[in-house]
């Protein structure tokens, strides 16, 4: 997700625009959630693999869903950031509110249902 934001032209960036959020305050609040849930920041990944918590991987089922209830042939950005929102949401984080992105606002904007609506 953080690497879609540093694209300019991107769909992230096109989608964060026609909402009004600024990728650089979403790139922080991400940053600020995902940096916070590495279980051992200080140890070493094994090769070739990734630290993803429980959270993580349960919003990442949860785009796959959403694509395929869409009918999209892949998962896009959008449909991995609004489950990290609804976790958000549903565990009281206002952070991303804050900055003006909410699962109401994005779910809307990409005609998708909200998850767990």
């Amino acid at each position: 997700m953080l690497a879609m934001l540093e694209l300019p032209h991107g769909s992230v960036s096109g989608l964060l625009d026609t909402i009004l959020v600024s990728p650089a305050l979403l790139r922080h609040q991400l940053e600020q959630v995902m940096f916070g849930h590495r279980a051992a920041p200080d140890e070493p990944l094994p090769t070739g693999s990734i630290a993803i918590t429980t959270e993580l991987e349960a919003c990442l089922h949860s785009a796959q869903g959403m694509a395929a209830e869409a009918q999209v042939p892949e998962v896009a950005p959008e449909h991995v950031l609004l489950p990290i929102l609804f976790r958000a949401e549903a565990t009281g984080q206002t952070g991303y509110a804050e900055i003006g992105l909410t699962v109401a606002v994005l779910a809307a904007r990409i005609g998708v249902p909200a998850p767990g609506r």
